[in-house]
């Protein structure tokens, strides 16, 4: 079934012109003081029901006044490379800390969400945000994944 070509440019449209893409990119990152609880280095996974563990390595580091972050994950051994944080931010009072990627298969913007639990671990999800409508068919429902790290600084 060939897709009209209204659609697609509609598509594109709504990608680069998405004003929940743009809100979030165009945050500031925060300052150490926000931050000063999730800088350094986290290791561990994320996973959704039936799916495969990626392994993730979180790096939070001060740059002058600002904490910036890049994230590296892989499956299996294979390597999906180091991916500077499109945003990052720090909510609920400096326990919980939300970074995300532009999504690189698709439109949409990869969300983390994460809170620091008492044992000092992060715990949250990852979730798919920010599709244009008409994007996946209507009956998708995005995974939730699950993600867990550990200080390893």
């Amino acid at each position: 079934m060939a897709v009209p070509l209204r659609h697609v440019q509609s598509v594109v449209e709504n990608e680069t012109k998405n004003p929940g893409i743009e809100e979030l990119t165009s945050l500031p990152p925060p300052t150490l003081a926000d931050a000063r609880e999730f800088v350094g280095t986290w290791k561990g996974t994320s996973l959704h029901e039936g799916g495969v563990p990626v392994d993730l390595i979180l790096t939070l580091e001060v740059r002058g006044e600002v904490v910036v972050g890049r994230t590296n994950g892989s499956i299996r051994g294979q390597d999906f490379g180091t991916r500077e944080h499109d945003f990052t931010r720090v909510a609920d009072g400096g326990k919980t800390l939300e970074w995300g990627h532009l999504n690189q298969r698709g439109p949409g913007i990869e969300v983390y969400r994460v809170t620091l639990q008492e044992d000092g671990t992060l715990v949250g999800t990852m979730e798919m945000q920010c599709v244009p409508d008409g994007y996946l068919p209507e009956d998708f429902v995005s995974p939730v994944f699950h993600v867990s790290l550990e200080s390893a600084s």
